[in-house]
């Protein structure tokens, strides 16, 4: 049973009934304490709502613990979610643009514009990136599919290799306590203990390490459900580590794990809020010479650095957060972060996370960006419900505005200069000039 809203079930509720296959899923995390997981895969609904309750009927009380959850949809009204990763896929110093939605369509764009290649998944996508695989220099295209497989495309988006997890559990020798489930997160690296780059797959609280051709080398149980996974850049302390967070389904503060590519192992962690990613980056953002992860949840943002057992900084939010930004140091000021909220206020921090300033717009936040206007100076471009706001950095006073509304916006490189590249509500991939 379904029920579909746009105002939060306060008085806008419809309700319909669709069947649905059952797929239960057994789990023994722990060695002695079992679950049974239900997953029932619905398609398109064609409803427009901003939240859907699901009520599984008919369910037996003992084996299916909620019987009665909400969901948000991923999209809001009219928006049609893209997911966009910006990489250069074949060393040429220009970037190039994946975009793909979460029923399997994936567009591969250069940075002019230019279509590369397409293609649909028909069980839509968790998840999609690229990594030089094969130590030639060109990124591979990595996906990880709703129906529990995983594939690795070419540069040009022919298939490479396709593994399938259905079956872990038998493949493990019943030490993998699971007998399949889809990978939220994946990586790749090369330890200092490995011959070759790992490609590294996460699912329901359990991880895998796999050769670049698809051969199972380990796993292991993780905590965490939806994982994000950053490397160290190359020329900081700890370069070709990892990072990686969780989200998890309680109150309270997750972990953020910082990898060592020399063991290949954990070496530090910090607590940073739980709640859906809104923004993760690794690098050196205060210029101090140490490597600090900046990363904005669903309940909080916060500057972490490994080893240190306070933040740097950490905003716990009253509404969720929505984009960061950073803006470069000068010699007459030092970095400073942007942020803003779904209700509307933005908030200029220093390195430290004190106020420098904030503002509060008259409309819903949806992103932001950070990005140097044509004379070189910094400017904030926010998208709201109502169109695209630019402001100035240093004043946030609004220089320019248009009734476009964006649900992304960031950086992309372009030959010798850099653009805004925007994807608007309805799903439109546009090149702006900031």
């Amino acid at each position: 049973e379904l029920t579909f809203s746009s105002d939060g079930f306060s008085r806008d509720e419809r309700t319909r009934i669709v069947e649905v296959p059952r797929r239960p899923s057994f789990h023994n995390l722990y060695k002695g304490h079992a679950y049974l997981f239900e997953e029932y895969r619905i398609g398109a609904l064609a409803d427009d709502a901003s939240a859907v309750r699901v009520r599984v009927l008919e369910a037996p009380a003992d084996t299916l613990f909620l019987a009665d959850v909400q969901v948000r949809a991923e999209g809001e009204g009219d928006v049609q979610p893209v997911h966009v990763r910006i990489v250069d896929l074949d060393n040429d110093n220009t970037d190039d643009v994946l975009a793909w939605t979460r029923d399997g369509q994936v567009l591969v764009l250069d940075a002019l514009g230019r279509e590369r290649w397409r293609r649909t998944f028909a069980a839509g996508l968790l998840a999609l990136d690229a990594w030089d695989l094969a130590g030639d220099g060109r990124r591979e295209v990595v996906a990880s599919c709703a129906n529990r497989r995983t594939l690795v495309l070419n540069t040009n988006g022919t298939l490479r290799w396709e593994r399938d997890w259905s079956d872990i559990y038998e493949q493990t020798d019943q030490r993998f306590y699971s007998d399949g489930a889809n990978m939220f997160g994946m990586a790749a690296w090369r330890p200092e203990t490995a011959s070759n780059v790992e490609l590294i797959f996460t699912g329901y609280w359990f991880a895998t390490r796999l050769d670049p051709d698809g051969t199972l080398k380990t796993h292991f149980r993780r905590d965490g459900h939806v994982t994000e996974i950053r490397s160290i850049p190359g020329d900081l302390p700890g370069a070709g580590g990892l990072v990686m967070r969780s989200d998890a389904p309680w109150n309270g503060p997750v972990t953020l794990e910082w990898w060592s590519a020399a063991t290949g192992s954990v070496e530090a962690t910090n607590a940073v809020p739980n709640g859906t990613l809104v923004h993760f980056d690794v690098n050196d953002f205060d210029a101090d010479g140490a490597v600090e992860a900046l990363l904005a949840t669903s309940e909080g943002i916060g500057l972490y650095a490994p080893g240190e057992t306070r933040p740097r900084w950490e905003h716990l939010t009253e509404a969720p957060p929505v984009g960061v930004g950073v803006i470069p140091p000068t010699d007459a000021a030092p970095v400073r972060f942007v942020y803003g909220r779904e209700d509307g206020y933005l908030f200029v921090v220093r390195a430290d996370g004190t106020l420098v300033r904030s503002v509060l717009l008259d409309e819903a936040l949806r992103c932001l960006t950070v990005v140097p206007d044509s004379t070189g100076r910094p400017v904030i471009l926010v998208g709201t419900d109502a169109g695209l706001r630019r402001l100035d950095a240093e004043t946030l006073a609004e220089t320019a505005w248009n009734g476009v509304r964006y649900q992304w916006l960031a950086s992309l490189r372009q030959n010798d200069r850099r653009i805004v590249l925007g994807v608007t509500a309805a799903g439109d991939l546009q090149a702006l000039l900031p």
